[in-house]
């Protein structure tokens, strides 16, 4: 009779611990703190596909961020010193996911060649699509080795 009250306990308030400690959907944030952890800044990034945003890999996880966001990011680390983290609440106050994110996603990665400060603005930039987001991790790991002309065959070198 013991045992099964407390398998019972634990089915019901073991369930309960565990599913207190997951990500609620949707609450992720990149947030700017100040050295001292106080808060400066954030952007909303989304676990699902959303328009205006594209897919990005923050500490091997994918999540979908506004190119702006990703601009914003560098700019929050690189010009005013601040500290960027991928952070989820879970109900018991900001949890962080990835610690330095600024590290984990650039423009380049998402197709983008403009400066930070131009997209974090609002300025004009072509906006990536699935197949220049490609092309740009492409041609991060294509390296030239032997003649400058194309080969007809796989074979033929």
């Amino acid at each position: 009779m013991r045992a099964m009250i407390a398998s019972l306990w634990l089915a019901i308030f073991g369930q309960t611990v565990w599913a207190d400690e997951l990500p609620v959907e949707g609450e992720y944030f990149l947030i700017a703190r100040q050295n001292d952890g106080s808060f400066s800044g954030s952007h909303k990034v989304l676990d699902k596909p959303g328009e205006g945003y594209v897919e990005a890999t923050y500490c091997g996880r994918v999540f979908w961020v506004r190119p702006t966001t990703v601009a914003w990011t560098q700019m929050e680390v690189s010009e005013y010193r601040r500290r960027v983290a991928l952070e989820f609440n879970a109900g018991r106050g900001w949890r962080p996911l990835c610690q330095e994110a600024h590290k984990e996603v650039q423009l380049a990665d998402i197709g983008i060649t403009e400066e930070d400060f131009v997209v974090a603005n609002g300025g004009d930039y072509s906006r990536p699509t699935s197949e220049s987001r490609f092309k740009a991790i492409s041609d991060r790991f294509n390296t030239k080795r032997g003649p400058s002309h194309k080969s007809s065959s796989y074979h033929q070198n």
